[in-house]
């Protein structure tokens, strides 16, 4: 295993331990470099994915946490991530999270609980590269459970539309169902209207 870390900043409040909070003020890196072996094993079937309950004995407050290039066995897996939240238990309240890689970004906040199937209830920004044209964008807001996700939300730009759906990501089957509903669409240049 390796990693590598470009300017790395650590700034958190020792003082917030007496309000039974953890306060990280700044986590800064221009990059970030992470190589991990292979087990050698061969993969199995991983099957439905199952997540953990997480209950922390005491509040967490996350200022600023900005970092820059993260690769993963030399494969980019974001450009820049930004962060912003707090909570305590098994609540969390995401004032910002931020995420581009390439062209794609991506900005969400709400809330979410990390007990059960995980309750949500998310606002998420997208904007991703068209197939032609200039840009397109996503509005959603995202409900349910990160077991039994609902989307619902506005599409603009290449695609003028209103989207509802969902979606059980955890489900090793992903099984997903979405309605688009748009007065027209011109999938790639030079088709006739519809």
């Amino acid at each position: 295993m390796g990693l590598k870390v470009e300017s790395p900043v650590v700034d958190w409040s020792p003082t917030c331990l007496f309000n039974k909070q953890l306060c990280l003020e700044r986590l800064l890196a221009d990059s970030i470099d992470l190589t991990l072996q292979p087990s050698g094993e061969p993969k199995e079937d991983s099957g439905d994915i199952s997540l953990p309950s997480v209950d922390l004995p005491l509040g967490l407050v996350v200022r600023d946490v900005n970092l820059g290039p993260f690769t993963l066995n030399d494969a980019k897996v974001w450009d820049r991530l930004q962060l912003k939240a707090q909570g305590s238990g098994s609540d969390w309240h995401l004032q910002n999270l931020a995420f581009v890689r390439d062209d794609i970004s991506i900005d969400a906040s709400g809330r979410l609980q990390t007990r059960g199937d995980w309750p949500l209830d998310l606002e998420v920004g997208l904007m991703l590269p068209p197939p032609y044209g200039a840009d397109w964008q996503l509005a959603l807001n995202l409900t349910g459970s990160a077991a039994d996700l609902r989307v619902k939300g506005q599409s603009s730009g290449y695609l003028d539309a209103t989207l509802a759906g969902r979606v059980a990501p955890l489900d090793s089957a992903l099984p997903a169902e979405l309605i688009v509903r748009s007065s027209r669409f011109v999938p790639a240049e030079g088709l006739p209207k519809t």
